[in-house]
């Protein structure tokens, strides 16, 4: 794992470029044609856990409850077609790393304004206006009462404001919009912020089904390449793998189908074998050699 970042990082620019180039080619509007946009980009930050602060690069991180141990990663997401894409994340570098390694010390903020000024999206969708979205609340079924006007901002222009609150809740947790499409209703852009719970359950995915944090190295090359092979899973997971039904859409399901189908193949090897001549005990010094093995 220690030699396979350049690699990991290779691949998952590939699978990603790849699966957007498939999406880009009948592109629909987002949230099920509700939304006048038809490319998101979410930015939004997750902590991977370790145990200790003895692996490379990890650090204590203020995670509103109390401090985290681990590394963070910035995640850049694509929507297309209402399907995520994960692009290469951004890890973050502690100062001590840094100064071990030689490096300039960046802020997570300095280094996302890095990564979007040198995001060429062209070769994967072509040159399309793409809206970014950040941080956030979690996504919830409810009405919400909202509030908007024409604003200004600075080196950005003329922007929308928006005030959003529950409705049923005057006591919740205001939310402040600013959308620089003048044409956008105040509906949309609210409606279009909530499209940032998708990246909640990408984090969800790769950590509860893909094993994002069961990583054990001390080198953060080897943390890294780990990353992006968890990434590149998740990517060809929802490629629609052959033999799962396209219906399928939560990597957990996908998961159990896989296995299915990796077992009845398992079966049908077996089985051939068997009815081979000789295959009997054939079939039986591969399970001696099998358990010599253990």
């Amino acid at each position: 794992m220690h030699t396979h970042s350049p690699v990991a990082i290779t691949t998952l620019q590939h699978l990603s470029t790849k699966q957007a180039k498939r999406l880009s080619k009948t592109l629909h509007n987002l949230s099920q044609h509700q939304l006048p946009w038809k490319i998101a980009l979410l930015i939004d930050s997750t902590l991977q856990h370790r145990a200790s602060l003895h692996p490379e690069n990890a650090k204590k991180f203020n995670h509103g409850k109390g401090f985290v141990i681990g590394h963070q990663w910035t995640n850049i997401v694509l929507i297309l077609n209402d399907i995520l894409i994960p692009l290469p994340p951004i890890p973050f570098y502690s100062k001590r790393y840094c100064r071990e390694h030689a490096l300039a010390y960046h802020t997570e903020h300095d280094r996302v304004v890095a990564y979007i000024n040198k995001l060429d999206l062209d070769e994967s969708i072509g040159a399309t206006t793409v809206r970014f979205m950040t941080n956030g609340a979690k996504r919830k079924r409810m009405e919400f009462r909202i509030r908007h006007s024409m604003g200004y901002l600075r080196y950005v222009g003329k922007v929308q404001l928006v005030c959003s609150e529950p409705k049923k809740r005057p006591g919740g947790r205001r939310k402040y919009f600013a959308c620089n499409d003048v044409k956008a209703t105040a509906r949309q852009i609210v409606l279009g912020y909530r499209l940032r719970w998708a990246v909640e359950l990408f984090h969800k995915d790769v950590k509860m089904h893909l094993g994002f944090e069961d990583v054990a190295t001390t080198s953060f090359d080897a943390v890294q390449s780990h990353v992006y092979w968890v990434y590149c899973t998740y990517i060809l997971l929802h490629m629609s793998p052959p033999g799962v039904p396209a219906d399928v859409k939560s990597i957990g399901e996908k998961q159990r189908h896989i296995h299915t189908l990796l077992a009845k193949k398992e079966k049908r090897r077996v089985l051939q074998k068997l009815t081979q001549i000789g295959g009997v005990e054939r079939y039986k010094d591969e399970l001696r050699q099998a358990l010599t093995g253990i």
